[in-house]
């Protein structure tokens, strides 16, 4: 633990007591360099910081260890991830209203996501995922239109993702899984045209794939799995030209898989395992040539398996398990339809 933020303190030590500091106001720190894989808190990577001032020491803020400021020595970053906080936000911090980044990932904070944030007007990261916060998004936030990472995975957030998500056009990381929300994902996300990576799964809602999906045309990763998602996959993922990484499994969708998913020639892992999938196998399977994983057990699927995936090369790497899947060439394709690449 590097400080301790409680909120009846104490207050006057950023680590564990270091005898190798002479100086009482220091100490020893880490900071994140790398955030690694945004779904692997354990990919990130630290950088050892000696010589940080404690919080509350008399030397300037700007020399606190988390904080960052910019060349008028206002601050403008606290990035404090991983380091044991626990309390509430105090409001206090509504007052650093030049704040581009707000890190505080992976610690034990609590309490709602507090209204103030909407002064952080030139906010670019609001990242709070792996907490303990409860309620809903604040409106707020969505007022915030410069940003471009908005992270609240793995809390305990309630409430509905509010319709004026369509004003965050410079989103592109907007990961909100794991949390208790509910409602359905608002047809304003087709508004998010610089969106790379999204993730909305481990929820409560109850709703389609928006035909608007199909104007996120820079996204790579696309997860909505296990959120309650029903009807059919709609033919404007083609649209996503660049998508490489689908997460739709343990859900309620059926229909086919829409030929112009195929078209999606970037892709290199499908998840939709658990659902009610129904239908053949395309053939044209054959043309997502980077393919490393297709998983598409416990569904309906019917028909011969496709000779196009004799050309998926990345497939033929990994664990194929071609004798069960023989045995199951018509009729309901199981859990046995699985290729999968092991890297």
């Amino acid at each position: 633990m590097y400080f301790s933020l409680q909120e009846n303190g104490p207050w006057f030590f950023c680590g564990a007591n270091d005898s190798s500091q002479k100086d009482p106001d220091l100490c020893t720190g880490e900071k994140l360099v790398d955030v690694g894989k945004p779904q692997d808190p354990n990919d990130s990577v630290y950088e050892v910081l000696e010589d940080k001032a404690k919080w509350l020491s008399a030397k300037s803020e700007c020399f606190w260890f988390g904080v960052s400021c910019n060349k008028n020595m206002t601050v403008d970053r606290i990035v404090i991830a991983e380091n044991n906080l626990v309390g509430t936000l105090p409001e206090e911090l509504a007052s650093l209203t030049f704040l581009t980044h707000l890190v505080v990932e992976v610690n034990g904070l609590y309490g709602t996501l507090p209204h103030w944030l909407s002064s952080y007007r030139q906010l670019i990261q609001f990242s709070f995922y792996y907490n303990q916060f409860t309620g809903e998004i604040p409106d707020g936030v969505y007022e915030l239109e410069g940003l471009e990472y908005l992270t609240v995975t793995g809390n305990m957030l309630t409430g509905t993702v509010s319709t004026q998500i369509g004003k965050l056009e410079k989103l592109k990381l907007l990961n909100i899984a794991d949390n208790m929300m509910t409602g359905t994902i608002p047809t304003e996300i087709g508004s998010l045209s610089n969106l790379d990576w999204t993730s909305w799964g481990a929820n409560n809602f109850d709703t389609t794939l928006p035909t608007e999906i199909g104007r996120l045309v820079a996204i790579r990763v696309f997860w909505m799995f296990n959120m309650g998602l029903k009807g059919t996959i709609p033919t404007e993922i083609g649209l996503m030209t660049d998508l490489e990484d689908v997460r739709v499994e343990l859900n309620l969708l059926e229909g086919s898989i829409p030929e112009e998913m195929f078209n999606t020639r970037n892709m290199i892992w499908v998840w939709a395992q658990y659902n009610n999938f129904n239908g053949t196998l395309s053939t044209s399977i054959g043309q997502m040539v980077d393919l490393k994983a297709f998983l598409i057990g416990e569904n309906y699927l019917t028909g011969t398996i496709p000779t196009q995936l004799g050309q998926l090369t990345q497939l033929s790497e990994g664990k194929y398990q071609k004798k069960s899947v023989i045995s199951r060439m018509i009729g309901r394709l199981q859990t046995s339809f699985i290729f999968w690449l092991i890297v």
